[in-house]
């Protein structure tokens, strides 16, 4: 209990702090705040909340290019339940780890569950399926050598569709 207090006390709150950690480039510390986030809400029962927040630190972990363990974090995170907002961070997860099959399935489970959510059909679910594109482009020997993706110059797009700063730092999740 007294680890959500601390977290009440803190006006970024958990998850916040984490984010915060990742957007300074500190995915150590970032890793950190997750656990400590995920084992007090899963003390406090609060299984969505752990869930969610396991699935963000899977993003990150894909975002900076950890395949493997982004992968292993995102099923971690369906394990304990499968809500929407797990299951759709999970196939942005598994998008970035390079799992085509779980992500696709995720994604177009999600599309049929919600026909009429607007930012499920216009935004996440678009985003998988164009990270995945991303995924099969960046394979092509062209693509390498270009000096742009789309219309970004390359040297920001290091994380495919996470563009950083000018200093190299992700960008808030």
């Amino acid at each position: 209990m007294s680890g959500l207090l601390q977290f009440r006390n803190n006006r970024l709150g958990p998850s916040g702090v984490a984010r915060l950690a990742a957007s300074r480039g500190q995915l150590r510390q970032a890793r950190e705040h997750y656990i400590n986030a995920k084992d007090a809400t899963l003390r406090a029962e609060l299984k969505e909340t752990a869930s969610g927040w396991m699935s963000q630190a899977a993003v990150l972990e894909g975002v900076c290019q950890n395949r493997t363990e982004a992968a292993q974090t995102a099923t971690a995170a369906l394990s304990i339940t499968k809500s929407f907002v797990t299951r759709n961070r999970a196939a942005m997860a598994y998008a970035l780890a390079g799992m085509e099959a779980q992500a696709r399935s995720l994604s177009q489970e999600l599309l049929r569950e919600r026909p009429d959510d607007t930012s499920q059909q216009k935004l996440y679910g678009p985003l998988v399926q164009a990270q995945l594109e991303l995924n099969t482009s960046s394979s092509d020997p062209r693509r390498e050598d270009s000096d742009t993706v789309g219309s970004l110059p390359r040297r920001t797009c290091q994380h495919r569709l996470w563009p950083t700063s000018q200093e190299g730092r992700i960008p808030m999740l």
